[in-house]
């Protein structure tokens, strides 16, 4: 009766949970695995804080084990990984490791959350938390810092998940058929030694059975060792897949890994561009170098057998090239007996075709062993899941870059545009653009210097001042109105239509807007009432959508810019339609757009006018967000509403983009490990933790001290000096070093400097990073004594010593150094052959061999002795004694010695 292994007595523990570190990096989520009976059988990887706190008491680290063994069971009910929520809320995938048809343990992958919790789940965790014995309000905060994962991700998350239990599923089944394998070698064995003892009288007869015998124990280790290779080549490209980023590295390594785990002549893989085509063919050839037959792929196209793998979809196609291609190239340049071409699809995605090349030794039916094919398909499907979350990696890399553009055309439209454009922060100005300036007739440096209120009227003073009070407080107040601004004549009096709104600036609540000189709209307003021919000139002119309506709220009329904006082909189809159909149902905020459109029609009717924001809907169905002004007006005596009505959709995503960049930089700035800092007048007006740190103070200590004060005496007055002459414009080195002294006077250190010029609150000030190099220029200096040493060393040896450097990926080697001993033994001078191409100074190295160990050497870093003869014509002339290392650089170190005498 077979025996029933738990997973840790087939897979050790330190792979397992290698193997759970890697998922869990790649995927940037926690990671565990737990055995069927509830007990955790690896550590928790990356756990995050929320899951940590919970675990830190008994009765919680009860229930959570409790929570992941209830869902251990449930997941046994399906195929495929199981999303799933713990007694806490918690996401988790989880996934049954089934090896040999039985469950040996579940693996989860989770601590995240699809949505912000509710109110409700929040009240149902303080409520947990005092279960557990845990403070609610920690247990509260960290839930809040959860990580939320949308759909798109969550799907990837289960196909890695997948992937992952794959991998370990695999890893045991090896195991356990290793297992059975020993044991039946065992009972074999056994077996074997009990007919020997049985029949040693019958030894002479039973001769041909014993050989039979033991040709079968040969073939049983044969396959043990078949399988361990097998085995180590899955593990070796698992590896790989978690750590190579490069696409390139990834292909060309996966390769090597089948030469040297699987003993094949040649493995390559072509990535298809066009399903008929390869975009480019990397490998590894065990004899030959293999670029040439890589380009010619590319560029005259793939041979039949690979079409014929394109066409067929199989899984793996095996050419016998001795019967199926008699007039290919691909033939004539690897005559082994079988090739096997593999499809790498992942995903229903066909990314190309691995191909390996049985040495000419091999029998065809290597090819077609279950266990051979089933390693090539595991290690296609590995490629491919590699190749794909490149893409990914690379598309998010896209992205950023698309947001880094994005954020370029945001600042090129604040500095042009014609609006003036504004930041208050503690009711002083903080940021004011060109446009804005001129309105008054100041200059930027001047506003800045100034109060907001110093530019408006004294007749609206009041009015402005509760508004910003009042929106600063939370309150719902108008985010357009119009108030009187004053010159900088302080007689010549401008009619101001502002735009305001909230958002988070450093830390701090901010309001942010745009002004717009309305004085000549204004006086337009008071002719149009004077005359309707010129009202209607201007109506149909405005770049804003203007439109009327009836108390009651129906269209009667609209612009040219409001038929342009909600695309209808004239104004009979606009007025058709109600303010509620021309708005999706629902406003973002959750209110009916029928219900509210009354509300604000109402509200203008009676105050006189109202400003807000909308989300109006095309008449193609798209919606866009605008800001909408009701005016009343009176026409022949009758009460109209006016809705000035404009597109804002572009400026609230440039608003959203703004505030990410923003928290990037302050998050950049705050982790930095450089030394960050900011010089203006002489004084440090901002540096960041690791600033600081490098002097022995802390930031507020730092920031109350004047820059010389950290500047050892022998480097103030350099530093000083580059100071001054930087802000005056001189040009002087950006980066340079000094000696910097820590707090307590008596510490130095080496800190390398790099510094510019910048604008700060209107005024030049001095920006840059410092990095304390210290430990680095005494390594450098402990370096070049070491060197020294070893120069002495070198040159003075008894033996000839050659240093190389590799080239051409190990093809060809060159010489990097040469000393005096290996000068007299070959009869050669230093300076005549270092730069030259082993190849070319000694082509003889091939026919002996010692070409073959550099390379072995360079390929595996283990050291080799290789002794060979000198020969003239057929006659030894000489022997040579050759000692070859490899250095941690690269390099290839050759000790040798004329043994000639020795050997006579």
């Amino acid at each position: 009766m077979r025996r029933s292994s738990p997973l840790q007595e087939l897979i050790d523990f330190d792979e397992l949970q290698e193997v759970q570190d890697g998922f869990a990096k790649v995927i940037c989520t926690s990671s565990v695995i737990f055995s069927p009976e509830g007990d955790a059988l690896t550590r928790f990887s990356d756990p995050t804080g929320f899951c940590s706190l919970i675990q830190s008491t008994s009765e919680g680290m009860r229930r959570c084990f409790k929570s992941f063994a209830d869902m251990g069971q449930k997941v046994l009910e399906s195929d495929e990984p199981m999303l799933m929520r713990c007694f806490a809320h918690g996401a988790h995938f989880a996934a049954p490791i089934i090896i040999d048809g039985e469950r040996k343990a579940t693996m989860f992958m989770g601590q995240f959350i699809t949505d912000e919790f509710t109110s409700k789940q929040l009240k149902e965790l303080e409520e947990i938390a005092a279960q557990i014995n845990v403070d609610p309000d920690m247990l509260v905060a960290e839930a809040r810092k959860m990580r939320v994962v949308r759909e798109d991700m969550v799907r990837n998350y289960a196909s890695a998940l997948s992937q992952t239990v794959r991998v370990i599923a695999r890893l045991g089944a090896q195991a356990i058929e290793l297992m059975r394998a020993k044991d039946a070698l065992q009972e074999s064995h056994d077996e074997l030694e009990l007919r020997v003892k049985e029949r040693t009288a019958e030894l002479a007869s039973a001769n041909t059975g014993l050989k039979q015998e033991i040709y079968e124990r040969k073939l049983a280790e044969d396959h043990i060792e078949r399988l361990n290779s097998v085995l180590k080549a899955i593990r070796n490209v698992n590896q790989l897949i978690v750590s190579e980023k490069d696409r390139d590295n990834l292909i060309r390594k996966a390769c090597d890994i089948l030469l040297e785990a699987r003993g094949y002549d040649a493995a390559w893989f072509g990535l298809i561009q066009d399903d008929a085509t390869f975009e480019m063919v990397l490998g590894s050839d065990s004899r030959r170098d293999p670029s040439r037959f890589c380009d010619d792929m590319v560029s005259r196209g793939p041979s039949q057998c690979f079409k014929d793998a394109l066409i067929r979809k199989e899984a793996i196609t095996i050419v016998n090239k001795s019967v199926e291609c008699k007039d290919c190239a691909f033939r004539s340049a690897y005559v082994g007996n079988a090739t096997v071409i593999i499809r790498v699809e992942h995903a229903g995605r066909l990314f190309g075709l691995l191909a390996i090349s049985l040495a000419a030794d091999v029998d065809v039916d290597v090819a077609t062993n279950d266990n051979e094919q089933e390693l090539l398909r595991e290690v296609a499907s590995d490629i491919a899941f590699a190749l794909h979350d490149i893409e990914l990696d690379d598309a998010r890399k896209a992205i950023e870059n698309a947001l880094r553009e994005s954020e370029e055309k945001y600042r090129t439209l604040i500095e042009n545009i014609q609006d003036g454009a504004f930041l208050i922060q503690d009711g002083e100005l903080k940021f004011v653009n060109e446009a804005f300036a001129r309105i008054p007739g100041y200059t930027v440096d001047e506003i800045l210097r100034m109060n907001f209120g110093d530019l408006v009227a004294p007749e609206d003073l009041d009015m402005v001042a509760d508004r910003y009070t009042r929106m600063m407080a939370g309150e719902d107040v108008p985010r357009e109105y119009d108030f009187h601004g004053i010159h900088k004549d302080k007689t010549t009096r401008a009619t101001l239509h502002m735009t305001v709104g909230l958002i988070d600036y450093h830390g701090k609540p901010t309001a942010i807007g745009t002004v717009k000189d309305i004085t000549r709209h204004k006086a337009m307003e008071d002719a149009l009432r004077e005359s309707e021919i010129m009202y209607r000139a201007l109506y149909d002119s405005s770049r804003d959508a203007i439109m009327m309506l009836t108390p009651e709220g129906e269209f009667f009329s609209g612009n040219s810019a409001t038929l342009a904006m909600f695309g209808c082909k004239d104004e009979e189809e606009f007025t058709s339609r109600t303010p509620a159909d021309r708005s999706p149902e629902y406003q973002p905020d959750g209110a009916q757009s029928l219900s509210e459109s009354r509300k604000t029609m109402t509200l203008a009717m009676e105050k006189g006018s109202h400003a807000f924001e909308w989300k109006h809907r095309r008449m193609d169905g798209r919606d866009f967000f605008a800001d909408v002004l009701l005016t009343r007006v009176e026409l022949d005596h009758k009460k109209f509403l006016q809705a000035t009505v404009r597109d804002v959709t572009q400026r609230k995503i440039a608003e959203a983009a703004l505030c990410e960049s923003e928290e990037k930089y302050r998050t950049l700035i705050e982790n930095i490990q450089d030394g960050v800092f900011l010089i203006q007048d002489g004084e440090l007006e901002f540096v960041n933790e690791a600033f600081a740190r490098i002097s022995g103070y802390t930031v507020d200590e730092v920031l109350r001290m004047n820059f010389g004060d950290l500047v050892a005496p022998e480097d103030l007055g350099m530093v000083a000096d580059r100071y001054a002459r930087m802000m005056a414009g001189e040009d002087v080195p950006m980066e340079y070093e000094f000696h910097g002294i820590r707090k307590d006077n008596a510490t130095r250190t080496t800190v390398r400097m790099t510094v510019g010029l910048t604008e700060y609150q209107g005024k030049p000030a001095a920006i840059g990073t410092v990095k304390d190099i210290t430990e680095r220029k005494n390594m450098e200096d402990a370096l070049h004594e070491s060197e020294e040493r070893f120069r002495m060393v070198f040159e003075n040896m008894s033996n000839a010593v050659a240093v190389y450097g590799v080239i051409d990926e190990g093809r060809d080697f060159i010489f990097k150094d040469f000393n005096r001993s290996a000068e007299i033994l070959e009869d050669m001078k230093r300076e005549d052959i270092v730069g030259k191409r082993l190849l070319d100074v000694f082509s003889g190295v091939v026919d002996v061999g010692l070409l073959d160990v550099f390379r072995r050497v360079w390929q595996t870093g283990k050291p080799e002795h290789h002794q060979i003869a000198l020969y003239n014509g057929e006659k030894i002339v000489g022997w040579r004694e050759n000692y070859v290392y490899k250095l941690p650089s690269g390099e290839i170190v050759v000790i040798y010695d004329d043994v000639t005498e020795r050997k006579q």
